[in-house]
């Protein structure tokens, strides 16, 4: 296991370099208030479930491990972090022993149609988009893992060029974790899930 080491000194200021690369989103979410964005630093001692979404090629060293564990009181080992951030045809999924700490998934279907020629359209492609979800006592990293094919055409990859889906999932869930009487991070997490299910159109809405 890797700790997270100080915040003085030279270990800290590696870390404030590199959570930009590594760090998304880190946010704070009160059960029945609004969510609330900020750096890992203020995470640390912040009220509420802590969130970091991360970028997934970004975590690959023991600097990112100590960083992230910054908000994962210290509980983040290699495997972990390997399981998150590795993509695979079939997500990982399990618990971690005697942590209590476990992995899922969620996914985002997009369903296009790429133009072939004037009054006609191809079949339509979906887009599979992984978000592996870590969920500790108190905590959740999230990472979105490479897109890939469902069904159709491999031209639908380069078509659904979209990076504004974790933006847009992270709205949702906000707008709707004050009225979801959430309070946990396992309720922040199954709010994510259903958000997904949501916007990938086989829900109608998530509370």
């Amino acid at each position: 296991m890797i700790s997270a080491g100080t915040r003085n000194g030279s270990a800290a200021t590696a870390v404030e370099r590199s959570e930009p690369r590594l760090i998304r989103r880190a946010s704070a979410w009160v059960p029945g208030a609004e969510p609330t964005s900020m750096s890992l630093a203020e995470l640390e001692d912040a009220p509420g479930v802590r969130w970091v979404d991360i970028h997934h090629a970004e975590l690959h060293t023991p600097r990112a491990l100590g960083c992230l564990n910054r908000a994962c009181d210290g509980m983040l080992t290699q495997r972990m972090a390997r399981d998150l951030a590795t993509p695979r045809r079939f997500p990982a999924a399990g618990t971690y022993g005697s942590t209590g700490i476990r992995m899922t998934a969620g996914f985002l279907v997009r369903h296009l149609h790429s133009p072939t020629g004037e009054g006609n359209a191809s079949p339509v492609a979906s887009v599979l988009k992984p978000v592996q979800l870590l969920i500790g006592q108190g905590w959740i990293l999230s990472t979105w893992l490479p897109a890939r094919l469902f069904r159709g055409s491999d031209t639908a990859l380069a078509a659904d060029c979209d990076g504004d889906d974790p933006d847009r999932l992270h709205l949702a869930v906000a707008t709707s974790w004050p009225g979801s009487g959430g309070d946990t991070s396992e309720s922040l997490a199954e709010l994510i899930r259903r958000e997904l299910e949501v916007a990938s159109g086989h829900r109608t809405r998530a509370v």
